[in-house]
């Protein structure tokens, strides 16, 4: 063969043998640099001030025990982290610990370690869960990341501002939560919380999808961890010492509303509203009568927290599931061989001879069920009519306020996590009032989860986020249409839906204590859905071996997307920073205060750096030292990086530096190094300062340059 024709097997060769190595090894590094981060965020309970040292234990047992059993520890997160509150405040009292949290990194980080330290891999399914879930997580990163780099103008230089998100997330993820302005300080950090909130959510769904189809029979174990943990606060409900209300029949036909496991009473709603939906489906196996009684007590519970859309979104998704399946299985012309004469006769329906009959038994069922909820919650909501009007106008205003923030920035969201920050700039007048009337505070969050997602995440957020939700729900609901399928799947399904309704009328996902348990149960469904549909197809191949097949064009369109949310986040960034006011920007200087003669300064500490208009050319900057504790202090003054002064203060007395700023440009920057720097608890009786401080600085006077002309 000549030597420049083309050799066709020589580009197989290259997309055989070394595009597996680079996938290899990509995702291997990304393997190993998640479970860094996780075990890094996992540990930081151990250095939470308010945690006591059974609580740090309990962690890391979960912890142990994940990564010995990734199927025990999830059942002792499932187990658990519905109990996050009472465990803070009641048995460990430590708060604010975020407790639930703990569990779950502690339990991801067990599971982390062993897929990296064994080189396992996750088996793949059919459905798109595990590909929109990644999508999802990715664009939550780039917009944190976002969100960090304008954070960062705002705050301090570069490596200072890197040092505090680390020192955040290694020591001070428990602490109490900072402010949520950019500029303010402490520097808080509740938008990356928020961003770990979610993606650890995100993996809890994933692993437990994956440990179901490892092992069949786990599903059945998960499902009980769940009730388990629901019944558990659902029993403390009625335990006055923990619940702080004393029970009686009277007071469920009350005005009276209370939950023990968290004061967002619409959250512990929808929370009992997805885990009776497991118990009911679990009921279907052994131990039914313990089934049953769990799902009793869960629905007590719903009862007594007097909250409205989960009564109506569990009667809404029982009827909409129940009269689907009748339709399919039942009335449907040639379904399933059902004929006139099977609906003709109820009673023989009533023993399921055949699988459309069972559907239609079935389908009935659940209708009756849900009309009898919806009949038996008429009393008490003769109660709460007085608070409905005002509660349906309060969520619509807070749909226009959503909406106002999806039309400013479409595409990527303002960013995650920052809608009650920035509610109050886009709410109406009437909004604020009843906000402030309702809620005594002028911020509050979307009460619509999905219009929530949508303005902080943009459409490259949203519909990710929707299609991860539908392709867990797919193949449940697909099985169902066509084959009578076992009865968990078909509660669960109901349980999962009724979550997802109350989340158009609340936010229970930004709540650790309710969105741990949604997606443990939403990872549950997307296995069983998947394996009732292997069954229905009788695939030869079991689920642990079946691979997604992603097609050179998917890619071509993941690897596109990928691109967009980075052009976009790049873009985001630029934009924010360049509107950022840097006049007003300034590093390492505390409060403002006033000496004994009214002159007003601010500490420093080692360093300090301010930042004035470019138009200047001199700025006269008033030093004070400390007399009589640490000695001479030695100030360096620089200019846009360039030495321009070396002063040392002696005395207590003012001293006013004038620094050249020529030549004009944009901004200046002027950095101020002081030695040495000192405590106040050191040198101070009585003083309990720990800030280290350097000098005292006044007001920086600038001479613009029209002046000196």
């Amino acid at each position: 063969m000549s030597k420049g024709k083309f050799r066709p097997g020589v580009a197989h060769r290259i997309r055989d043998g070394i595009g597996p190595k680079i996938r290899r090894t990509t995702g291997g590094t990304w393997r190993v640099g998640v479970t860094l981060l996780t075990l890094l965020v996992a540990q930081s309970i151990f250095w939470a001030p308010a945690a006591g040292p059974v609580l740090k234990g309990l962690v890391l047992c979960v912890g142990l025990v994940s990564y010995v059993s990734p199927m025990a520890g999830l059942l002792t997160v499932a187990t658990l982290t519905p109990l996050g509150v009472v465990l803070t405040t009641h048995l460990f009292e430590a708060h604010p610990t975020r407790t639930s949290e703990a569990l779950v990194l502690a339990c991801l980080a067990g599971f982390a370690l062993r897929r990296t330290l064994r080189r396992q891999t996750a088996p793949e399914s059919r459905s798109g869960f595990e590909t929109w879930s990644v999508a999802f997580v990715a664009v939550m990163v780039c917009s944190c990341f976002a969100l960090m780099a304008t954070h960062q103008l705002w705050q301090d230089d570069i490596a200072p501002f890197l040092t505090s998100l680390l020192r955040f997330l290694a020591f001070g993820y428990h602490d109490v939560p900072g402010d949520l302005r950019p500029w303010e300080r402490p520097v808080g950090f509740e938008y990356v919380a928020l961003t770990i909130l979610l993606a650890s959510g995100v993996a809890l769904a994933r692993s437990a999808a994956w440990q179901c189809r490892i092992d069949p029979g786990f599903s059945r174990r998960l499902a009980a961890g769940l009730v388990i943990g629901s019944a558990a606060v659902a029993f403390l409900n009625f335990v006055p010492d923990v619940s702080g209300h004393a029970f009686t029949i009277a007071s469920l036909f009350s005005q009276e509303r209370w939950s023990a496991m968290t004061g967002k009473l619409g959250s512990a709603g929808s929370f009992f509203l997805l885990t009776g939906g497991i118990a009911v489906g679990g009921a279907a196996g052994r131990m039914r009568w313990v089934w049953l009684a769990a799902a009793l007590l869960i629905g007590m519970a719903l009862w007594v927290t007097g909250t409205r859309a989960p009564l109506v979104a569990g009667a809404l998704a029982t009827v909409t599931v129940g009269f689907a399946r009748l339709w399919c299985h039942g009335i449907r012309p040639g379904s399933a061989g059902i004929s006139i004469a099977d609906i003709k006769r109820p009673l023989h329906a009533l023993f399921g001879r055949t699988d459309a009959v069972a559907g239609l038994q079935r389908g009935f069922i659940l209708a009756v069920v849900a009309i009898a909820i919806l009949l038996l919650a008429v009393p008490r909501w003769d109660f709460l009519a007085p608070r409905i009007a005002n509660a349906l106008q309060f969520r619509w205003l807070m749909s226009l306020t959503a909406l106002r923030m999806m039309a400013e920035e479409p595409l990527f969201g303002l960013g995650v996590g920052q809608f009650f920050l920035l509610s109050e700039r886009f709410s109406s007048e009437e909004m604020l009032q009843m906000s402030r009337t309702m809620l005594s505070a002028g911020r509050t969050n979307a009460h619509n989860y999905y219009l929530q997602i949508g303005a902080e995440l943009g459409l490259v957020g949203l519909i990710p986020f929707l299609m991860m939700i539908g392709s867990a729900l797919r193949p449940a609901t697909t099985t169902l249409w066509k084959v009578a399928s076992d009865r968990l799947l078909l509660w669960t399904l109901i349980g999962v839906s009724g979550f997802l309704i109350t989340c158009a009328a609340g936010q229970p996902l930004i709540l650790a204590i309710s969105a741990y348990p949604f997606w443990l149960a939403l990872g549950l469904l997307a296995s069983l859905g998947n394996r009732a549909a292997d069954t229905a197809v009788d695939s030869p191949m079991p689920m642990q071996a079946t691979r997604y097949y992603r097609s050179p064009a998917g890619r071509a369109v993941a690897a596109t997307a990928v691109l967009l949310v980075i052009v976009l986040a790049g873009n985001r960034v630029r934009n924010d920073r360049h509107a950022i006011d840097m006049t007003r920007v300034d590093y390492g200087l505390y409060d403002w205060e006033t000496d004994a003669a009214g002159t007003p300064f601010r500490w420093t500490s080692d360093s300090a750096t301010v930042f004035l208009n470019g138009n200047s050319v001199s700025a006269s900057v008033p030093l004070r030292a400390v007399p009589g504790l640490v000695g001479p202090a030695t100030v360096q003054l620089f200019v846009n990086g360039m030495s321009v002064d070396r002063i040392e203060l002696t005395g207590g007395d003012w001293h006013t530096a004038r620094v050249p700023l020529s030549p004009p440009q944009r901004l200046h920057r002027i950095d101020v190094a002081i030695e040495p720097v000192w405590r106040p608890m050191d040198f101070l009786p009585d003083s309990t300062d720990l800030r280290s401080l350097g000098i005292m600085l006044g007001e920086v006077v600038m001479e613009p340059f029209a002046e000196s002309s």
